[in-house]
């Protein structure tokens, strides 16, 4: 029996099976490819997300050692071995650089108790004009103020979320008014506060921007006293750049750091660390601490 011809069309069927094949494997390594892709940056976020989060712990520990060395330091009546006017410190162990700031809520202007001329200053250290600095003072003072059968309206204030004519709970609440709303909360809670319960500011605590608009008349000459509140921000940066964050606001209570609010501010978006930096950390938290970050960094 004579072999049988080969059909003209079997070539092109052929080609057409291959080509199938190809855009089959094409489309599955693609597939592939993205799946590879995605597996890999999940596993990258991962493994940052557990880094970040071991950071912030470390953070959150070395906020807990300075918080005792502050109220430690006013009950024996020493200086603590930093400054309480939120000047920062740096320090180095291995690729740990670790910044702390500490300040006392006494050297800032508490929104509740400050008078009008005290809060105008204040909001002038923010670099507001002198009217617009007036002009928020009042909104202020009608926003912390309950109201009164006879009081006019207040209408005109244009606050974002409208009058709470209440107490500040937080420095936070400053954000409803649309003019304060467009600084970061870090220069507003570096200026103000609502727990220092003083109509003046501690003239030996004040951060440098206030200490620079603020006269004689608006200042309390003396010292905080033992356990006033102080607000504790810990950055702890690795040599990838991973950064750790912390911060809280805390008082002494019967011997113990009691915290009163939880900082939300600056967080993560911190500047460069500081130009000076100490090798080692004993000086600002101790040997015994200084051991353990040694640890944490091997």
């Amino acid at each position: 029996m004579p072999p049988v011809a080969p059909s003209a069309s079997r070539p092109a069927e052929d080609g057409f099976a291959l080509l199938a094949v190809v855009v089959f494997l094409l489309v599955v390594t693609t597939m592939m490819t993205g799946f590879v892709l995605a597996a890999r940056a999940g596993l990258d976020q991962a493994r940052d997300g557990v880094a970040e989060a071991r950071l912030d712990l470390l953070a959150e520990g070395l906020g807990r050692v300075a918080a005792r060395a502050v109220f430690i330091a006013e009950a024996t009546e020493t200086a603590p071995p930093f400054a309480l006017n939120a000047s920062p410190a740096a320090c180095r162990e291995g690729d740990l650089t670790i910044q702390l700031q500490v300040q006392d809520q006494q050297g800032l202007v508490d929104l509740n108790a400050a008078g009008r001329e005290l809060l105008v200053l204040a909001l002038r250290s923010l670099g507001l004009p002198a009217a617009a600095a007036a002009e928020q003072a009042d909104a202020i003072l009608a926003y912390r103020t309950p109201p009164e059968d006879d009081a006019p309206p207040l209408a005109d204030l244009q606050l974002r979320d409208g009058l709470k004519q209440a107490p500040f709970a937080a420095v936070e609440e400053l954000h409803a008014f649309p003019v304060l709303a467009e600084l970061p909360i870090d220069r507003l809670t570096g200026t103000f506060t609502v727990h220092s319960d003083q109509p003046r500011a501690t003239a030996a605590r004040l951060p440098a921007p206030l200490a620079a608009v603020l006269g004689r008349s608006n200042l309390l000459e003396d010292e905080a006293s033992s356990g006033s509140p102080v607000r504790i921000d810990i950055f702890v940066r690795a040599g990838d750049d991973t950064l750790g964050y912390s911060g809280r606001i805390v008082e002494e209570r019967r011997g113990e750091a009691v915290t009163l609010e939880r900082s939300i501010a600056p967080g993560r978006a911190i500047a460069a660390p500081p130009d000076t930096v100490v090798p080692g950390c004993a000086a600002l938290f101790g040997p015994g601490v200084t051991v353990h970050l040694r640890e944490a960094t091997a």
